[in-house]
């Protein structure tokens, strides 16, 4: 194994400036930076992350505790746009999957301060409200997809009423004039947004509601799993409203 001391002998520079190069230190003259980040290159040294860690006040890691988030594939784009960012800024991306279990998520937590990570990111799969403990204030934390119920944590949601109102404009514009409406499960904030922005959508055209067809087809079972009816719901509205687009 490659050690620190053999790229700084390679290099023909001190232990310490190898050292402020691994460690991303902005003040190293620039021509010493690319003699270090050559020696690496041709040596092959590997920093040992786990030894800088316990030298540093600062880990140089971000998290993302994942609220169901791997469990569905349309979620990954969260994760893929906060890996890019974080090794943009030369930081390493820690991810947690977590269910909806307090012993969950306080097992996650306590291992993001024990990594003594620098921000956090907790996400959920779907818009909704979460329970997120205080103890993620002594770390600087953002919701993604979930807004919090007691903290004033800051958050990104989607606007569930734009959405709704947009996709709907667009096929007005493209002439049709009645349109059906597969819903999500009414339930969550999510259906009752784009139900709302798509009814909007056909006030702001001057179209007639009459024309318009709205129903959930994610149904809630009694053991809180949830069942489509999206075929057999659009095969039953064309034949019976015949509309002249579908959309979900």
């Amino acid at each position: 194994m490659v050690t620190i001391k053999q790229v700084a002998a390679h290099a023909g520079v001190s232990f310490k400036t190898v050292s402020r190069v691994v460690n991303h230190d902005s003040t190293v003259k620039d021509i010493n930076r690319e003699k270090v980040l050559t020696a690496i290159k041709e040596l092959g040294y590997r920093p040992n992350r786990a030894a800088s860690l316990t030298r540093r006040k600062k880990s140089n890691i971000y998290a993302i505790i994942a609220d169901e988030l791997l469990s569905v594939p349309y979620t990954f784009d969260i994760i893929r746009g906060a890996q890019e960012i974080a090794w943009q800024k030369n930081k390493e991306l820690l991810i947690l999957n977590v269910n909806e279990t307090q012993i969950s998520i306080d097992r996650a937590i306590q291992s993001l301060l024990e990594y003594r990570v620098e921000g956090v990111i907790y996400s959920a799969m779907y818009h909704r409200q979460v329970q997120v403990s205080d103890e993620l204030k002594k770390i600087p934390t953002i919701l993604a997809n979930c807004f919090p119920a007691q903290n004033n944590l800051p958050c990104v949601v989607p606007d569930e009423v734009q959405a709704g109102e947009e996709i709907t404009t667009a096929l007005i514009r493209k002439g049709y004039r009645k349109i059906a409406f597969l819903n999500l499960n009414e339930d969550i904030i999510a259906a009752k947004g784009r139900k709302q922005g798509v009814i909007n959508a056909f006030k702001r055209q001057g179209l007639s509601l009459d024309d318009l067809y709205i129903e959930s087809v994610i149904i809630s079972q009694p053991d809180g799993s949830e069942l489509s009816t999206s075929r057999a719901s659009a095969a039953r509205i064309i034949e019976q409203f015949k509309p002249d687009a579908i959309r979900g």
